[in-house]
């Protein structure tokens, strides 16, 4: 699949610039990010997180969302503050032109600016230019996953049939035609 490099720069001040995990330091800003996430969601997604492989996917990063692997793995930067990440990786044992957005999230200080949007606009675009024909991602009906939802929803993915062995009774699956 053919990678080009999509750009998101900053449009004003204050707002995010989205820019690639492809130096260490920024791998450390997002195993950062991506290990505040796990924190968060603990409480109601505990036994995924242990399923996925959570600890190991930290530990060696950038992992399956390396571009070398059709992944890709992003942050959104407020000046030099890391505001929020997403990830992107490839499903081949669902089919080469599949994807699975995973690790979305933005830090609670930087919430309410559409970094959210920002990230998903560009994570669908990389995938686009990978060559990708859909994505998949998952999530939690917990209430705290709403906003998520909403989002993913205003972006056209839909509810579809279970694509992992998440064990999580309260996991919803969606998918999006790219």
């Amino acid at each position: 699949m053919a990678r080009s490099s999509p750009t998101s720069g900053a449009a004003e001040p204050g707002s995010p610039t989205i820019v690639p995990a492809d130096t260490d330091e920024r791998l450390m800003l997002a195993r950062e990010l991506i290990s505040e996430y796990g924190r968060s969601i603990t409480d109601v997604a505990a036994c995924s997180l242990v399923h996925q492989g959570f600890d190991d996917e930290l530990a060696h990063l950038p992992g399956r969302y390396a571009p070398s692997r059709g992944g890709c793995l992003l942050l959104a930067m407020i000046g030099d503050r890391p505001a929020g990440c997403i990830a992107m990786r490839s499903l081949p044992e669902i089919s080469a032109r599949v994807c699975e957005m995973k690790r979305m999230y933005v830090k609670p200080e930087f919430r309410g600016r559409h970094i959210g949007r920002r990230l998903v606009e560009r994570v669908l675009a990389e995938a686009r230019a990978a060559g990708y024909m859909l994505m998949k991602l998952d999530t939690d009906t917990d209430p705290r996953f709403a906003a998520a939802i909403a989002l993913y929803r205003s972006f056209g993915f839909i509810e579809c049939d279970r694509y992992n062995a998440d064990p999580d009774p309260k996991t919803l699956w969606f998918e999006k035609q790219l």
